[in-house]
């Protein structure tokens, strides 16, 4: 047994052994060299003179289209290295380290406390180097974000003697920066002539797929976010400076324009994280209140007895029974053909809105190659659906406006203020029709009431999404008149395709199928979330934004699994959120309302009753 264990402990010591060994010798063979002084490259005449062992062929036609021959010959070998840009592009973290501009301070104190302790292998400083981005790989397939590891890097603390040998101690602490790079070819055309393409020939210059053409379905390859790990003590400004001389001297070189920079809050420490506000701490208080209020309220109302007239104080209270909360979600009813219509088509709508916002913060993590299909269609004309929900929102608006006008015979002037009314017009109109429909006896033909809404709801929908994607295609001419027919009337009719249903519905016959596609029991209470929905799922995606430890795979599987997830986490946390806040604070509001309409109609009676006597 013994044997088997040592067997088993040697098996597992190998591949450790192994990957040290393999990482102090690429630490020796990139950084021993740069802090002894020399200039180590893995230069295109050492990589062709080692191929050459094998081969007699040379690399031929790559990047200008000039035969080099692989030979000893001084001249032909400096061409070659000023063509091969891409070669030699510099290691980010060993140009920092090794930077002359740093002014003498505690960053280049520690810089070099860091190279000498990266030389005997010392772990933290090998964790350092180990966890920044060393080269950018996968570009031309969209491979931009190089994030290195966060955790690894956030995680070092150590103190080591310090450099003057006074038996001191220096603290090393860590900084986690993502340094954006931005690379182009000087002279880099500007006109772009023929048709643009997403795919290039692959016998010509790898420039064209990296270069900015304006075609907004491929992603810029030209903008590099690399991670870079440093001493706690090298601030924003050092890694800049540090950055700014060794990428100049490799433009000039190599015939391209390299830049850097780093956003603020892209380069972070540790110990500089932000403590919890008083703010924070006061949210936190009040949510526990609240939270405990729903719970104390739920238990009394449980016990107590529902036929028996409350007080004010209970009648307060039980507004934040979960109790009554839940059953007022859970609740179905069906009042108007039409209007019951609207539930499935906010639940649509809301869930294109996760999807579309999903696909934003996920552009920003993941490796995108090309935007098109039917994903790329939502994302770049997704802004169109908000004009769904307006529409909606001005129907049902205007629809009841008319239903209080019709009761109160008054209407109160500031409630008709409308937010942004050019968008909610549409909306009104409908809402109006339908209103006023109830007034009338006929209806829509049953085979005009199916070819409408075919034609209005479906094919006009679906026709003005597929009409923004093809607007927004570089290779497309369109005249001007189209495009500000086009802006100008592309939302207003998404708007009236998506209330026709509605009117449609209530005006004609035949519609049952689609009236009962619509209408699902289960809709009404994931449709009474869905402003919860609206407000909570952005929350959730910034977090995973923020949070993302390294890039994934862009893909439509990707995308449906995140709305999955999306979908049953934003579901639970909107239940929880409209139970202890939006439906108690709504049941106040309408306690209130009704003890003052029942006041007023005290005062009613009253004032009747004393002219009847008079």
């Amino acid at each position: 047994m013994i044997q088997n264990k040592l067997h088993i402990l040697g098996d597992e010591m190998i591949p450790r052994w192994f990957e040290i060994s393999v990482l102090e010798f690429l630490i020796t063979i990139l950084v021993f060299s740069i802090v002894k002084g020399e200039d180590i490259h893995f230069s295109e005449k050492n990589l062709l003179l080692e191929e050459n062992k094998y081969h007699t062929d040379s690399f031929n036609n790559i990047g200008t289209g000039t035969n080099f021959k692989t030979n000893e010959n001084s001249e032909e070998n400096e061409n070659l290295e000023k063509s091969y840009w891409f070669l030699n592009i510099p290691l980010l973290p060993v140009v920092v380290a090794t930077s002359n501009a740093i002014p003498e301070g505690p960053c280049k104190k520690q810089l070099n406390l860091y190279l000498n302790h990266l030389k005997n292998g010392t772990l933290w400083a090998a964790e350092m180097f180990d966890s920044s981005a060393k080269y950018p790989y996968g570009i031309f397939d969209g491979h931009l974000r190089h994030l290195g590891n966060f955790d690894q890097c956030f995680r070092i603390k150590t103190k080591i003697p310090n450099s003057e040998g006074d038996g001191k101690f220096e603290e090393i602490r860590s900084r986690y920066c993502l340094v954006d790079i931005k690379y182009q070819e000087k002279e880099e055309p500007k006109n772009v002539p023929g048709k643009l393409d997403i795919w290039f020939d692959s016998q010509g210059s790898a420039w064209e797929s990296i270069r900015e053409k304006g075609d907004f379905r491929r992603f810029q390859r030209y903008l590099l976010q690399m991670a870079l790990c440093v001493p706690a003590s090298c601030h924003l400004e050092d890694i800049t400076t540090a950055l700014k001389k060794p990428l100049e001297k490799f433009s000039k070189q190599y015939n391209v324009e390299v830049q850097a920079s780093i956003q603020k809050d892209l380069c972070q420490a540790a110990h500089e994280a932000t403590e919890i506000s008083n703010y924070a701490i006061a949210y936190c208080i009040v949510l526990i209140s609240i939270i405990t209020l729903v719970i104390v309220s739920t238990i009394y109302d449980a016990e107590s007895n529902a036929i028996r007239k409350q007080s004010l104080t209970k009648e307060l209270l039980f507004c934040f029974s979960a109790r009554r909360s839940l059953n007022n979600i859970f609740r179905v009813t069906y009042r108007h053909r039409g209007l019951d219509c609207l539930h499935m088509l906010r639940i649509i709508f809301t869930s294109v809105v996760i999807t579309g916002h999903r696909q934003i913060q996920t552009l920003h993590t993941s490796d995108v190659n090309t935007m098109t299909g039917p994903l790329g269609m939502t994302y770049h004309n997704g802004s169109i659906i908000v004009d769904g929900f307006l529409g909606i929102g001005g129907l049902v608006l205007s629809y009841q406006l008319l239903e209080y006008l019709e009761k109160s015979k008054r209407l109160n002037m500031p409630f008709l203020i409308i937010n942004r009314f050019v968008r909610y017009v549409v909306g009104i109109i409908m809402g109006a029709f339908i209103y006023d429909y109830k007034f009338a006896a006929w209806r829509l033909p049953k085979i005009w009431s199916r070819i409408l809404f075919v034609l209005q709801v479906v094919l006009l929908s679906l026709y003005i999404q597929r009409l923004g994607y093809q607007f927004m295609d570089p290779n497309e001419k369109p005249s001007l008149f189209l495009k500000a027919l086009y802006a100008s009337l592309h939302r207003p009719i998404f708007a009236f395709s998506m209330c026709s249903a509605a009117l449609l519905i209530t005006i004609g016959d035949g519609l049952d199928f689609q009236y009962n596609l619509l209408t699902p029991r289960w809709i009404q209470p994931i449709s009474k979330l869905s402003y919860a929905i609206y407000l909570l799922h952005f929350a959730i995606q910034s977090y995973d934004l923020g949070t993302a430890r390294k890039p994934f795979a862009y893909s439509s599987y990707n995308m449906y699994t995140f709305f999955v997830i999306d979908g049953v986490f934003v579901l639970m946390l909107s239940l929880f959120s409209v139970v202890i806040i939006e439906e108690p604070f709504k049941n106040i509001g309408n306690l209130l309302l009704k003890r003052k309409e029942a006041r007023k109609s005290e005062v009613n009676l009253s004032e009747e009753s004393n002219k009847k006597l008079d």
